[in-house]
């Protein structure tokens, strides 16, 4: 029998408390070896660790808390866990033994191809250990963050321990900028493949990660700008296969899959247009929102990050005006929107509920209830995306109090097409395109937003900074 979250707790949870950490390591190793945990209790694990650690921290046996952070690690490819879980672990390891920064730099060694390499959060190292004055360490994992394409901007407030080191020490000032200036030439021979052969040998280097240490979505995207008819088996074989080595990969690595590659190849498949693909992207979509394990391969789906690509898979269904069932969307829904209510991957599924159910009146209705403070934007481009003209009176009302300057620009745009078009428009120009597809994770890397009523409302606002995204756990704001 499995055992529940429950069941897992009463086992474990009193064994964090001892001294010596050895029964209960072995009765984690013994767990995991019998695959007798449920996949949604082991994500717990991590919170049983984290308490053993606590326990031995308080008691100065840190040495006692690498063990028990060695024994997580071996057993943690086996029970793959969302990476806010994972950053959780390692923020609170590093904090309990923050007195031996040694000891630290062993945990992060250790976790760095495991966990860190997959976020943004690596920069948390980095910080970490500036603000315990380690210089050599800090200069270590800087220099291994800006190779992995993260974000090591100085002039951000959270850097500052960092920033002061850069700005006294000479040598680690010139190595960092050494480091950026490798990345920078690296990254623009990655961006500038030419001719059609070198852009599909890089995308498909970018999904098996090879001769790359970080996730690379403009590689993918850029197979789908080629449209000679020479070229066209190659792209759809390459659109067909994508998913399949994503998840194939992680099932062999023992890590969840890659949530960017993932959520790039919707948009590939989006950008390239063919109804074809309309069956693969929703099958795709009913697996990242799966409620229940099918078969041994299905936890990988089992991530935040990875249910976020539900938006683009969404999008790019719309965009091929996929007219097969989309019961999966209301699953999604089901689970997610009451959760992040407004949040751009839920509000994008949402409009492409609407448009392929060719409802505007549902999206009015959604509009016209003053307890949707978020998605607004959503909501008009579906109206006038389905020139739905009965809604502008609606529209033009909702208009005045608007707070936030890029759904002003949203609101201008649908009032505009309203009043103009004839008929709605096709997919290539709706307005859901002006949105852009660069995504919160991605401008948290430091990627440039594509969304043009962001640019506007810069334009408008006289502010080049304005709606700029500096972490993934970005939440849209009120309208």
């Amino acid at each position: 029998m499995e055992l529940s979250s429950s069941d897992v707790y009463k086992i474990l949870n009193p064994l964090t408390k001892a001294d010596d950490p050895s029964l209960f390591i072995a009765t984690l190793q013994q767990l995991c070896a019998d695959k007798t945990i449920k996949r949604e209790a082991a994500d717990d694990l991590i919170f049983y660790t984290t308490s053993a650690l606590y326990h031995l921290a308080s008691h100065n046996l840190l040495d006692q808390g690498v063990r028990v952070v060695e024994a997580y690690l071996a057993i943690s490819a086996g029970h793959p866990v969302s990476a806010d879980k994972r950053w959780y672990f390692v923020e609170k390891a590093l904090t309990i033994i923050r007195p031996k920064p040694e000891l630290a730099n062993e945990l992060a060694t250790k976790i760095i191809g495991n966990t860190l390499a997959e976020e943004h959060s690596f920069v948390k190292v980095v910080q970490y250990f500036a603000e315990l004055g380690c210089r050599e360490l800090t200069l270590a994992f800087a220099q291994q963050a800006i190779a992995f394409n993260f974000d090591l901007d100085l002039t951000q407030e959270r850097h500052v321990a960092i920033q002061k080191i850069y700005n006294q020490d000479k040598d680690f000032k010139e190595k960092i900028d050494s480091a950026k200036a490798l990345r920078l030439e690296k990254n623009q021979r990655i961006e500038t493949p030419g001719d059609f052969s070198s852009t599909l040998e890089a995308a498909q280097d970018a999904i098996q990660n090879l001769r790359l240490s970080y996730s690379n979505p403009q590689r993918i995207l850029a197979v789908t700008q080629f449209k000679e008819p020479q070229y066209r088996r190659d792209i759809e074989n390459f659109l067909s296969s994508g998913f399949a080595q994503l998840k194939d990969i992680a099932l062999r690595s023992g890590k969840l899959v890659d949530h960017i590659l993932f959520d790039a190849m919707a948009r590939a498949i989006g950008n390239w247009g063919d109804p074809q693909f309309g069956e693969l992207l929703m099958s795709e979509f009913n697996f990242v929102v799966q409620d229940e394990d099918k078969d041994e391969a299905d936890y990988i789906a089992r991530h935040y990050e990875l249910n976020q690509t539900c938006g683009s898979i969404a999008l790019a269904l719309a965009s091929l005006n996929y007219a097969g069932d989309i019961s999966g969307f209301d699953t999604f829904l089901d689970s997610f929107e009451w959760r992040y209510p407004g949040s751009d991957f839920v509000m994008q599924t949402r409009y492409a509920k609407w448009l392929l159910n060719k409802n505007p009146e549902e999206a009015a209705t959604f509009l016209a209830d003053p307890e949707n403070k978020q998605g607004a934007s959503y909501a008009v481009s579906a109206i006038a995306d389905l020139d739905y003209k009965p809604a502008l009176a609606l529209i033009q009302q909702k208009q005045s109090s608007l707070r936030n300057p890029i759904t002003q620009e949203v609101f201008k745009e649908a009032i505009a097409r309203l009043q103009q078009q004839k008929a709605p428009p096709s997919p290539q120009e709706r307005i859901i395109n002006l949105f852009g597809r660069v995504t919160p994770t991605e401008m948290a890397l430091g990627a440039e937003s594509d969304n043009v009523f962001l640019s506007r409302a810069q334009h408008t606002l006289q502010n080049s900074q304005f709606g700029t995204i500096y972490d993934e756990e970005y939440l849209a704001p009120e309208d």
